[in-house]
């Protein structure tokens, strides 16, 4: 971790959502120190949150021998922010993608999409009955939308097609904010991977059945190891972090 008063710092995680492509490692270089996020990522895997200092960063994969450099991209990065930069394929090749991450809200809990499966074209993302976003496209993610905490069922169905992906029972709690990707295509199943960004203490438990949708705070991503979320501290508040690990995998057909 490299050191740097808190005030200064940024929260960064790597999310490998580019099918056909091996293990990687993710990279952070900020104010003159590097520092690596994670080894051997694999595809639909995730980092923990890893504080760099805040500013203008360089963030970058490389092969899995740390040599060959596989994508790169310098994002400005505002002290007490968290962000999530996400492995894509763009013709043909891999690209990151920085999303900047919302804080939870208490009371409610936080859920967005990112749409990050490159075959399945502009997809209408569902949490329950209700449509989150009727048309996502490719590296696109929704705003935040605030539901009532509870499980909910999510799916992603392409332009005129049937659902090619759900995940049942993914449970939102109040004082929470996920991110829900779907991944998937070039010879990957296509599934969604339920990330947690964060959560505010204390946590109340979640009511059961499917809430509505509710209008939630606009803005522009560790990963959950089977379903149980890990709990941490992060700062003055609690965080619910995953470690890198298997995500689970939806019911959705091959790509």
């Amino acid at each position: 971790m490299l050191p740097t008063a808190a005030a200064e710092a940024a929260s960064v995680r790597f999310v490998h959502a580019a099918p056909g492509t091996g293990p990687v490692e993710a990279r952070v270089a900020s104010g003159g120190a590097a520092q690596t996020l994670a080894e051997a990522v694999g595809f639909a895997e995730a980092t923990e949150y890893r504080t760099v200092a805040a500013g203008r960063v360089e963030l970058s994969v490389v092969g899995p021998d740390g040599d060959e450099r596989v994508a790169a991209t310098r994002e400005p990065l505002r002290g007490d922010r968290r962000y999530t930069a996400v492995a894509l394929v763009q013709g043909g090749e891999v690209e990151l993608r920085v999303y900047p991450d919302e804080p939870p809200e208490g009371g409610t809990a936080k859920l967005r999409f990112i749409q990050a499966s490159p075959e399945l074209g502009e997809a209408a993302l569902m949490a329950g009955d209700e449509v989150v976003a009727e048309s996502t496209a490719y590296r696109d993610a929704t705003p935040y939308r605030s539901v009532e905490p509870g499980s909910y069922d999510l799916t992603a169905t392409p332009p005129g097609g049937a659902p090619i992906a759900t995940e049942e029972d993914v449970p939102l709690r109040a004082g929470t904010a996920s991110t829900a990707f779907v991944m998937g295509s070039a010879g990957e199943q296509v599934r969604f991977v339920v990330v947690d960004d964060a959560a505010s203490a204390p946590e109340v438990a979640p009511a059961t059945g499917l809430g509505g949708l509710s209008g939630g705070e606009g803005s522009r991503w560790v990963l959950i190891a089977g379903a149980a979320l890990a709990a941490g501290l992060l700062g003055g508040g609690a965080y619910r972090l995953a470690t890198v690990g298997p995500a689970r995998r939806s019911a959705g057909r091959g790509g």
